[in-house]
């Protein structure tokens, strides 16, 4: 994953789950995500639309803009959301594959990418991955 500077250490996900990206009529996206807080798992869904522009697709009534590259990499996809947020403009990006383990050709890739949009290395991170959210009893 990566962000543009403006993630706070503490919003930074420390592990990550599987996501569900499901092909809908006219070429939107339904994604699943599951996600880590309070001490509890929660599931969120949301449709990507697609836009006129390739690779472009808004959600949240146009508040965010997501952005899918394909890499030549066999199934990776870059996934780049951007969105304002407090009058500042947030952006995150994330590799994605069908597989977890890591492939060092689309982390290459991966990597230029973040310096083609112009973001900084040093922001790149690499939460857990789990897959599956189970909550843990104390």
């Amino acid at each position: 994953m990566v962000h543009n500077g403006s993630l706070p250490s503490h919003k930074m996900p420390n592990m990550v789950f599987p996501v569900r990206v499901t092909a809908l009529e006219e070429e939107d996206l339904e994604v699943t995500v599951v996600f880590w807080r309070e001490g509890h798992c929660h599931e969120f869904k949301f449709v990507l639309k697609k836009t006129k522009e390739p690779g472009e697709y808004t959600a949240f009534h146009g508040m965010k803009v997501v952005h899918i590259e394909k890499t030549s990499v066999k199934e990776h996809y870059i996934f780049y959301c951007e969105s304002q947020r407090d009058g500042k403009q947030f952006g995150m990006g994330k590799l994605m594959g069908r597989n977890r383990e890591e492939n060092p050709e689309a982390v290459e890739e991966f990597k230029n990418f973040i310096k083609r949009k112009g973001l900084r290395l040093e922001n790149m991170f690499v939460p857990e991955i789990r897959d599956e959210c189970i909550e843990e009893s104390d």
